[in-house]
């Protein structure tokens, strides 16, 4: 629980792959995935750039996350062949970051995807 954040965003992709080959067809995994910065619990992480937040520095500074948004994981769970079942969604009320604060790579996200917090979601192999 609330670690797949913490995956390197080069490593996230071919995580799922290894998730799903070791997964039971009949497996499930359940993960509660928090999309708020480890410091501040807001969207700070957001105003970077990715070459500075993927740096090695910032991978291994304690309070990294892959900054990988909900639909984007949703489409990389659903990519890897799992069947993917949302148990629960914190959202805030709007983003808790101004868009035109946030690095450009960012602000182009909906405001909907901006305001979730973390979730809770169940996978299970699709194949």
């Amino acid at each position: 629980q609330a670690v797949l954040e913490h995956i390197r965003k080069k490593n996230f992709l071919p995580t799922l792959v290894e998730l799903h080959r070791i997964l039971k067809p009949t497996g499930i995994c359940t993960n509660e995935i928090d999309l708020r910065d480890h410091l501040s619990g807001s969207l700070n992480n957001l105003r970077f750039s990715e070459l500075i937040w993927e740096s090695d520095f910032f991978a291994k500074s304690g309070f990294y996350t892959n900054r990988i948004r909900f639909s984007e994981m949703i489409d990389l769970f659903r990519k890897t062949g799992f069947q993917v079942k949302i148990i629960d969604k914190k959202s805030w009320p709007h983003p808790p970051v101004a868009q035109h604060k946030l690095h450009r790579e960012f602000q182009q996200l909906s405001k909907e995807d901006l305001s979730i917090a973390s979730f809770m979601v169940a996978l299970t192999p699709t194949n």
